[in-house]
């Protein structure tokens, strides 16, 4: 949907488009395996502990937080845990 929109975004953890399937939307604490979430805050360890406890199937997050989660960013000592089918999605 996204890149019929011509939305910039970068992704990870999604294998194929059913990784990417959602049923609904949810809050990041309450979200199933089936939702689509989002994470608004940049605060390091809070952050990864929302993402890494979600179980939502979809989590829209800010470009920002790549550098925090993947590139050694404050906090990012430990690399990210991540639940099987769970992706992560980059945006502006």
């Amino acid at each position: 949907m996204l890149s019929d929109l011509d939305v910039p975004f970068r992704s990870y953890g999604a294998k194929d488009r059913f990784d990417t399937c959602v049923r609904s939307v949810s809050t990041i604490d309450k979200a199933m395996d089936d939702d689509l979430t989002f994470c608004s805050s940049d605060k390091t360890p809070q952050v990864i502990a929302s993402i890494e406890k979600s179980n939502a199937k979809l989590i829209l997050c800010s470009n920002a937080l790549i550098r925090l989660l993947f590139m050694g960013g404050i906090g990012a000592s430990e690399p990210l845990s991540m639940k099987k089918h769970k992706c992560l999605v980059f945006v502006n």
